[in-house]
């Protein structure tokens, strides 16, 4: 096929920009010793900031997030060498894959950092802390279906031309 498979390049590099940018989290993340002194809080808010900072960290530097996030990159780049050996094919569908990997990650994510919002007893508190994480797992799970609806239009177009060469005239 002598087409490029751009769409996917751009794809791929933006989802290894993230994994990057949460690799980078994990390993150079460090727990601040008292993360509400920064955010300006006092008295039982900032206590309540500070339990939920600590299980948040924990939260996301747990042995799953890491077992999560190497299994991802891994994936990544086996997409990677599959768009150099040229089986373009074999690459979307593994990058669809990765996307529906990607997509269950958010939403495990979610789901499991739901809990820890009990730290904070005053519920217009607890909605603000809650409103970035929902904004940016909606905005994840937005682009990671714009990303699978993209590699599987274009493996089946990909498909269907194939299909129309091998006719005979």
């Amino acid at each position: 096929m002598k087409k490029k498979a751009i769409y996917l390049y751009v794809c791929w590099l933006i989802s290894v920009f993230g994994g990057l940018l949460s690799l980078w989290d994990l390993l150079a993340g460090k727990r601040l010793e008292n993360p509400a002194e920064v955010m300006q809080l006092k008295g039982k808010v900032a206590q309540q900031y500070n339990r939920f900072y600590d299980a948040v960290f924990d939260l996301n530097h747990s042995m799953n997030q890491v077992l999560i996030l190497f299994v991802g990159l891994l994936l990544l780049a086996t997409v990677l060498v599959l768009l150099i050996k040229k089986k373009l094919l074999l690459a979307n569908i593994l990058y669809s894959a990765y996307s529906v990997f990607s997509i269950l990650v958010m939403a495990y994510d979610y789901l499991s950092s739901q809990p820890l919002y009990h730290y904070f007893s005053d519920p217009a508190i607890r909605e603000s802390v809650m409103m970035i994480p929902k904004a940016v797992t909606i905005v994840g799970l937005l682009l990671n279906i714009l990303f699978l609806a993209i590699v599987l239009f274009y493996t089946w177009r990909q498909q269907k031309d194939l299909e129309v060469k091998k006719e005979p005239i």
